[in-house]
């Protein structure tokens, strides 16, 4: 008698449990009644909500955040988006978004600003000292990702002479898969197979300096045989 008694105890809590949150959803406080979008400078606040999809006046419990933030995340600038339920009728979305690694120029003088991961934010470079990638591709559209083993290669090397103390403008590979990279002043350093450039870098500085107060105008530094520079002159 007394384990009937707890599950007929069970079952009616059970029922108020359910009943409860029945009414929850239905009660019209939860409806939606402000969104509010943190973290994008870039990414118009329109767009984001747009792209959120979140129903108007429908009840915050109900509403689906994961596929909002996929949604919001296939937005080109957007690296990440979290979206939180402030009740009664809030919703948050916090964005943290992309930045320009570079420019990737393809196929035709096609151009479009990528970040570190290879992601296309916008056609076109801009005026902006961004560093460039030349390559052969035919540009994706924005929100899409290089897969090119070659780009993301010159990404990775970029990143590696980043802290040999000059600023590279350009990056490419010539017909061999050889990198070269080139200087403000457009002298190109022709470093030639990947895997020892930081250390042929070095050899930059001194042969600069060294031309330099020899008043001659350099066009380009071959370090693909680091024991032998050979120095190309305009």
């Amino acid at each position: 008698m007394r384990l009937r008694a707890y599950w007929a105890i069970g079952i009616i809590l059970l029922g108020a449990a359910v009943y409860a949150g029945y009414r929850a959803v239905e009660w019209p406080g939860f409806a939606l009644n402000d969104v509010a979008v943190s973290g994008a400078t870039v990414t118009p606040r329109s767009e984001i909500l747009r792209a959120a999809g979140l129903q108007a006046h429908g009840n915050i419990w109900l509403q689906n955040l994961g596929a909002a933030r996929s949604r919001i995340e296939a937005l080109p600038y957007v690296r990440t988006a979290r979206l939180l339920r402030r009740p009664p009728g809030t919703i948050l979305i916090q964005i943290t978004e992309r930045t320009p690694d570079g420019c990737l120029v393809g196929r035709d003088g096609a151009a479009a600003r990528i970040d570190d991961e290879g992601r296309v934010l916008e056609a076109g470079c801009g005026s902006g000292r961004l560093r460039r990638y030349w390559s052969r591709l035919v540009i994706p559209e924005p929100g899409t990702f290089v897969r090119d083993a070659s780009v993301l290669r010159l990404q990775a090397d970029a990143q590696a002479l980043a802290g040999d103390g000059h600023v590279y403008v350009g990056f490419a590979h010539d017909r061999f898969g050889d990198l070269q990279a080139t200087l403000p002043s457009g002298v190109v350093v022709l470093f030639g197979a990947e895997g020892d450039i930081q250390q042929k870098a070095r050899l930059v500085a001194p042969i600069l300096r060294e031309t330099s107060a020899r008043g001659a105008a350099i066009a380009a530094i071959d370090l693909r045989a680091p024991r032998t520079p050979v120095v190309r002159y305009k």
